[in-house]
């Protein structure tokens, strides 16, 4: 993980735009949202939505965020968005329920 986490740093202070795969992002968003950084985690939500825009699981980590943050209108307006893309999703459907 430390290795993971170098690279993205290093990248972001030379002003790279990182590449990694999916699964790669999703550690790195799980390290920020552990260590409580949800700005970081958003940061890296957005890089990794430049890069796979078909994911929907990125916006679904999106929402989480917002909601845990208590960001309603970002979560709303992001659930809006995901459920234009995956119109009846169960996983959209549970968070907008919440």
């Amino acid at each position: 993980m430390k290795a993971l986490i170098d690279r993205y740093d290093e990248a972001i202070a030379q002003g790279i735009v990182p590449f990694f795969l999916e699964d790669e992002y999703h550690e790195l968003i799980s390290f920020f949202e552990s260590e409580s950084l949800t700005d970081e985690a958003l940061d890296i939500i957005a890089l990794a939505e430049e890069q796979y825009p078909y994911s929907a699981e990125f916006l679904l980590r999106k929402i989480h965020i917002y909601l845990y943050t208590k960001n309603m209108d970002n979560a709303l307006d992001t659930l809006d968005k995901a459920d234009a893309i995956l119109p009846n999703n169960v996983d959209v459907n549970m968070h907008r329920a919440m």
